[in-house]
């Protein structure tokens, strides 16, 4: 592999890694805002849309093993970032708590997807012995 197109695949496997940080950092300080305009249902279901997603991501985690026995890792990555952008943009469009909880379902479940499969692609392309030359 080229020197050059190892570094973009570094590049591309860390922005993936930085959106494991990203999913509690980012809704975290919007809780109140969120209960000004969710003043009808309790504080802790608006506090839930923190915590479902790690439920989730948890959830899936585990059961990624399985899929891998089916499918390949470049289709499980894909289907995993799919579902974390859908999860992840769709709550601004939504009105709703539930619906909101249930982005937070989906973004959970592509963040589990994708999640335990970084480090094999960390150690795929950084372990990679160099071409002769």
């Amino acid at each position: 592999m080229e020197k050059n197109s190892r570094k973009y695949i570094v590049i591309a496997i860390l922005s993936v890694s930085f959106l494991q940080t990203m999913t509690t950092s980012i809704v975290s300080p919007t809780l109140g805002k969120m209960a000004e305009e969710f003043a009808a249902v309790g504080m802790s279901t608006i506090q839930l849309s923190m915590t479902i997603s790690s439920i989730c991501t948890i959830i899936m985690s585990v059961t990624i093993g399985k899929l891998m026995e089916r499918f390949s890792i470049k289709s499980l990555m894909t289907v995993g970032l799919i579902l974390y952008i859908i999860g992840g943009i769709g709550g601004y469009f939504t009105g709703s708590i539930y619906q909101l909880l249930g982005l937070r379902v989906i973004l959970g479940i592509g963040l589990g997807i994708f999640s335990p499969l970084l480090p094999s692609q960390y150690h795929s392309s950084l372990m990679e012995s160099p071409e002769p030359r």
